[in-house]
């Protein structure tokens, strides 16, 4: 058991440097990392580490069945972005495969 264990850390610059060893430390002491990069290989690299740590013990903890893509991150963001969300505001939008309802 971590010290993080069901805690969610979002962190941004996760592709290198200071912030890809916070998302690998945090990973490894149970916390979900969302990893947030604009390069998109470095990042890539930082996810492939965690799960090779720890990711793959997480997959049964999801009712969806499987871990978030990036993918599925920037597709809540787009539609923030869009005017389909002009209607929404003060809401909690949680994009975690149904971790957080269970």
């Amino acid at each position: 058991m971590g010290m993080l264990d069901d805690r969610v850390a979002i962190v941004t610059a996760a592709g290198g440097g200071i912030a890809g060893a916070i998302a690998r430390r945090f990973a490894a002491e149970g916390a979900s990392v969302c990893c947030v990069d604009i390069n998109k290989e470095t990042v890539n690299q930082t996810v492939t580490d965690i799960k090779e740590q720890v990711w793959e013990r997480m997959v049964p903890l999801h009712p969806i069945g499987r871990l978030g893509k990036p993918e599925d991150i920037a597709n809540t963001a787009v539609f923030f972005a869009s005017e389909q969300s002009s209607f929404m505001t003060g809401s909690d939008v949680f994009v975690d495969g149904g971790f957080t309802a269970i």
